[in-house]
């Protein structure tokens, strides 16, 4: 099932990080509300390592007001997060699961509750920092940096057990993680967030050194906040380059576009593949609760 690109919310993008594995980062932070009558939400996630978390799957439903059908123990197969720095942070995603059922017997959607107002992410109003060292460390490359993309794609292994008695898979075990994106840049000489230069990030690429990315976007005020006054969307990610491409033009302007993969750190036990922190407005652990 595939969800075209449409901009990303500080209120929905929790459950792409749930179902594509990610696991708690802080004992009972998997959701967890905080501040004044639960004002905020909080997730700190880590992608899996050695240790894998609880699998959180979801139910999906579609169609219109004629007929409904669910798709259970749904998936992420794969998602995609853009920042372009003069708009919202986008998504679009593919999932899995189950095979189809109706809803119910009158094929009617469930319903969905009080929904939550939803914020969009600003790539714009947020800062994109890379570092040698360590995650949130080392010089701001905002300036330089114009636009980026990230695939995230979960290796699930769906499993058919010949005792289940049914013909859909029984589970899904996760194998892996696959991390690839890439970052424009303006083709600027400045320091180690510069393109170009002795320090800058051509010359990276070239000494195959790794990097700690750190994508930080605050989001609007959480009234009653007291453990937390705003929402936010964090990711750090260890990368290395693997390509760098041709210089092209952004309206006559030169910019340059390098590829990268992330994998692990070994310098970060237990969180090595990377984490992300959301904080949200509202009561509810998951959406949906």
């Amino acid at each position: 099932l595939e969800f075209e690109e449409a901009p990303a919310t500080f209120e929905m993008i929790a459950p792409l990080f749930h179902a594509s594995g990610w696991g708690t980062l802080v004992a009972g932070l998997q959701g967890s509300a905080n501040g004044a009558s639960g004002s905020a939400v909080e997730h700190r996630l880590a992608a899996p390592t050695t240790l894998h978390p609880v699998t959180y799957s979801y139910t999906i439903e579609a169609g219109d007001e004629s007929w409904a059908e669910q798709m259970a123990y749904s998936l992420v197969k794969e998602f995609t997060l853009s920042f372009p720095g003069d708009d919202a942070v986008m998504v679009s995603s593919t999932w899995f699961g189950r095979n189809g059922t109706p809803t119910n017997a009158m094929g009617s959607f469930t319903a969905a509750g009080t929904l939550s107002e939803a914020e969009e992410i600003i790539a714009g109003l947020g800062t994109i920092y890379l570092s040698p060292t360590t995650y949130g460390a080392g010089a701001v490359a905002g300036g330089n940096i114009l636009g980026g993309e990230i695939t995230f794609t979960p290796r699930w292994v769906p499993k058919y057990s010949i005792d289940a008695g049914v013909l859909y898979f029984a589970t899904a075990v996760y194998a892996g993680l696959d991390v690839e994106g890439n970052l424009t840049f303006e083709n600027w000489v400045s320091g180690t967030v510069g393109i170009a230069g002795s320090a800058g990030q051509r010359e990276k690429w070239r000494n195959e050194q790794t990097q700690f990315m750190r994508i930080n976007i605050p989001g609007g005020t959480i009234n009653l906040g007291t453990t937390y006054s705003n929402k936010l969307f964090m990711l750090d990610l260890p990368i290395k380059y693997t390509e760098v491409d041709a210089l092209d033009d952004q309206d006559g302007n030169d910019i340059v576009t390098i590829n990268f993969v992330s994998h692990y750190s070994e310098g970060s036990a237990g969180n090595g593949r990377g984490t992300c922190v959301i904080i949200q407005r509202g009561t509810q652990v998951f959406n949906g609760a």
